[in-house]
């Protein structure tokens, strides 16, 4: 039991942990292997926001129009009011087909969009469609998967390197035999 809260520990310092803050490394990962980061279908990398007035749709639009899709959430976090859950919803991301009906309806020109929330009378857009991921972000949850990957094999070559393992062939002979 010791060993194994030890070994998590390593692991989540050697491994895990270095992952959540290493951006650059993200980056400099998925850059190296980009090959095998591709959409099946085409996403809409952008923002789909509902609100209670076109006053309000457009004050959301005009505030992340001239923003990266990184900054989005951000900037709209900082900048809206945070009683204006009753007047404006805004959910940021990569969508394929199937992954928002607004989203399906307004870019891919599929499906009816669904209902608007309650109180909610405007939908619109802000963003771009995709062919294929273009920054780690754009897919960053299997990059983040496969980056974690690298590191744990990366860490287990250099501690076999460092640490020879021998293996005493007569013990071995003994393990497990249920004669």
């Amino acid at each position: 039991y010791y060993e194994g809260l030890l070994f998590f520990e390593v692991s989540s310092r050697e491994v895990w942990n270095r992952v959540a803050g290493d951006e650059a490394g993200l980056a400099k990962f998925f850059k190296k292997n980009r090959k095998n980061y591709k959409f099946d279908s085409p996403r809409f990398r952008g923002a789909v926001i509902q609100a209670n007035s076109q006053e309000n749709l457009d004050f959301v639009k005009a505030m992340i129009a001239d923003k990266d899709f990184e900054d989005y959430k951000t900037t709209i976090e900082a900048n809206l009011p945070k009683d204006s859950l009753r007047t404006v919803r805004v959910e940021v991301g990569v969508f394929a087909i199937g992954d928002n009906a607004w989203a399906d309806k307004l870019v891919f020109g599929q499906g009816d969009g669904g209902k608007l929330r309650r109180g909610f009378v405007v939908v619109d857009t802000v963003g771009d469609v995709i062919e294929n991921p273009e920054t780690y972000k754009d897919v960053k949850g299997l990059v983040t998967g496969d980056y974690q990957k690298f590191l744990e094999e990366k860490w287990v070559k250099s501690l076999r390197k460092r640490y020879k393992v021998k293996v005493d062939k007569n013990v071995l002979k003994t393990v497990n035999n249920h004669e």
